[in-house]
């Protein structure tokens, strides 16, 4: 990313933070996948997209320590160092939760109840929305910075917070009634892996909420 603001007061930060969120939706992209192959028993399949998101997760947090490093004191520019580490530390807890369902997912084979299958499905399309309007709004960066942080801009990212806030409501009731389903069918499922299952959810409800919380952290850093 150039603009003439950075090229005049050295490198912007906003660049890591957007490739950084790059690599963190990579992340997120591949969950719906370790669903897919636990309901069809495909352990090596499963494996591999684990392995994936354990790459991906590793990269961003090459580009975030990079950033840690080199972030300076100040800037030029209308932007606290703390907003900037605060956006960077949600996007970092979106992948590592992405990486946590991977990582459990893999440990222990357990069934995929079909009373819960839609139920999940839909908490995990309704997730997706949450994180993709997450990174459409870090996207915006490269426009906030040409407009100094002001003018349409700004409205447009106003905007897509309070969409992401809407969004992320709807996935609360998603998660519920996926738990819901959950303990319904709780006598057909063994203990451990209800527990797991109950584990699982609220994981899928994690990743949404660090995205919202991305997306205040960008509305506090708009507002001051």
């Amino acid at each position: 990313m150039s603009s003439p603001l950075s090229k005049l007061f050295g490198k912007s930060p906003f660049a890591s933070i957007q490739q950084h969120m790059r690599l963190v939706s990579q992340c997120v992209e591949k969950v719906p996948f370790l669903f897919e192959h636990l309901r069809n028993n495909d352990d090596a399949q499963l494996a591999k997209v684990a392995a994936e998101i354990d790459d991906l997760e590793s990269q961003a947090d090459d580009v975030e320590a990079d950033l840690r490093l080199h972030l300076p004191k100040s800037f030029f520019l209308p932007v606290d160092r703390r907003d900037i580490l605060g956006i960077l530390e949600s996007q970092d807890a979106i992948a590592n939760v992405a990486q946590d369902i991977a990582g459990n997912l893999t440990l222990r084979s357990m069934p995929f109840p079909s009373a819960i299958a839609e139920p999940i499905e839909i908490l995990l399309e309704s997730v997706m929305n949450v994180c993709r309007q997450c990174v459409t709004m870090v996207e915006e960066f490269d426009e906030l910075i040409e407009t100094g942080f002001g003018g349409r801009e700004r409205d447009s990212v106003e905007t897509m917070v309070a969409e992401l806030n809407r969004l992320e409501s709807l996935s609360d009731q998603k998660l519920v009634n996926a738990l819901k389903a959950l303990f319904a069918a709780e006598k057909t499922i063994d203990p451990v892996s209800v527990m797991m299952w109950y584990e699982l959810i609220g994981w899928l409800g994690d990743l949404a909420d660090h995205a919202e919380r991305a997306g205040d952290r960008l509305r506090l850093m708009l507002a001051k």
